[in-house]
């Protein structure tokens, strides 16, 4: 009731040309779903007249009075078609986008969805940026390409914009999507112009979690690619091999196996670690260098898998370590550090070095970052397969699990599973 009443009110106002009426009237109609089936029938008459006339406020409440109804779908989608004529109502953007992202009386269109999504937030719609996000998340929507033609633009609308992205970046860069941070290089001073590798570099080795070492950590490391969606990557693994991780009797058991045992890719990680922990070990020891922190080999979980997040803090470790170590050889350090993002130039330099020991940890953190990208890639096709409805990869993934526990002689060992006995695994993608 009360509503009802706050819409005649408004509706007079709207009628005049108040613009400020006109958006409260429709945010109420898109609120409050209900109040179109107990809104009089005189104020269905004014409404209608001033769609007849073109105006998009009175178009969109018109939509939302059909949208409810199944049998009205047609007609609900001709009135929010009007209602974005003069573009002055950016809630109808979202609503269109709404209605081409679900496939409501039209045939679904992420394209378009997308598209109007932007519509509206560049009409100033706050409403439509946890949808944005959304598209962002899922991959329909490209973040760096938005960045790169909002860091072309200017004035307030292109301002809103890049702060939305801005904040997107940083999200990703809280959840450890360090790949998307890797392809912002280009565009990094337009973005972010304070953006200083000196300053990044002593955040880094000093272990400060701020914006800029992120960057320059993503910048410098090469083979990242697969460092998106890591979030999602966890969890499709935590619930695949749910029945593993509380096995503690297998666990242990493989956990105990010898090196020559474990899987190619996992043997070549722990290596490769082995090496460039003995190596840096030995140079810091030599030119008294403070060590660096990082996992040690004891420490790793190997079983069912080893965490997303554990290999890019193996990673981002290694990275500080090279990092401190940068000055032991004067001939080299500015060209090592401008290609630590280059496995193959960065092995070209190696060879101009008499450290043994630097030459054999500058061989193993290239090797290191190949050994994890990986595994990464192989997390990250599970979960393209798992978007793309196709769980035969998942199968053979906890297969190849199974059966290195009836190849170590586990007791009792893992079963194998098909498409049908699958653990359940939802995620939202």
């Amino acid at each position: 009731m009360k509503n009802m009443d706050a819409a005649m009110q408004y509706l007079s106002s709207a009628e005049n040309g108040d613009r400020q009426a006109q958006a409260t009237l429709c945010r109420m109609f898109f609120a409050d779903r209900g109040l179109a089936e107990n809104m009089p029938g005189d104020f269905w008459k004014r409404i209608e007249t001033d769609a007849k006339n073109g105006k998009d406020y009175a178009n969109f409440i018109m939509h939302c009075r059909y949208y409810n109804d199944p049998q009205q779908g047609k007609l609900a989608y001709d009135y929010i078609r009007r209602a974005i004529r003069n573009a002055k109502v950016p809630l109808a953007f979202m609503r269109l986008a709404d209605i081409y992202t679900d496939g409501t009386c039209v045939k679904s269109n992420n394209a378009l969805a997308s598209y109007y999504y932007m519509k509206a937030f560049e009409g100033g719609c706050d409403d439509v940026v946890e949808r944005l996000k959304r598209d962002y998340k899922s991959g329909k929507r490209n973040l760096i390409n938005d960045l790169t033609v909002a860091s072309q633009q200017t004035g307030p609308t292109a301002q809103r914009k890049m702060d939305m992205l801005r904040q997107l970046i940083d999200q990703e860069r809280t959840a450890g999507n360090y790949g998307t941070l890797g392809k912002l290089r280009s565009i990094v001073k337009t973005i972010y112009p304070e953006y200083n590798t000196e300053e990044a570099m002593d955040d880094i080795l000093n272990e400060r979690d701020t914006l800029y070492a992120d960057l320059y950590y993503s910048f410098c490391t090469s083979e990242n690619d697969h460092e998106t969606s890591v979030d999602l990557q966890e969890s499709l693994l935590q619930q695949l091999y749910a029945p593993v991780a509380q096995n503690d009797r297998l666990i242990h058991q493989l956990n105990e196996l010898e090196p020559e045992m474990l899987p190619n890719d996992i043997s070549e990680l722990m290596h490769c670690l082995a090496n460039f922990t003995t190596s840096y070990n030995r140079i810091c020891k030599c030119h008294k260098i403070e060590k660096k922190e990082m996992r040690s080999l004891e420490t790793l979980e190997l079983f069912p898998y080893i965490p997303t997040h554990t290999l890019i803090q193996l990673r981002k470790d290694a990275f500080r370590r090279i990092l401190s170590v940068k000055d032991i050889d004067e001939r080299i350090n500015d060209e090592y550090l401008v290609h630590l993002d280059d496995g193959p130039e960065l092995m070209n330099i190696t060879e101009k070095l008499d450290d043994q020991d630097l030459q054999l940890m500058l061989i193993s953190f290239v090797e290191l970052n190949l050994d994890i990208r990986a595994i990464e890639f192989s997390y990250m096709n599970m979960l393209n397969s798992y978007r793309n409805g196709d769980m035969d990869y998942l199968v053979r993934s906890y297969n190849d699990l199974a059966n290195l526990s009836r190849l170590a002689n586990c007791d009792p060992p893992l079963e194998d599973i098909t498409a049908e006995t699958l653990p359940p695994i939802s995620l939202e993608i």
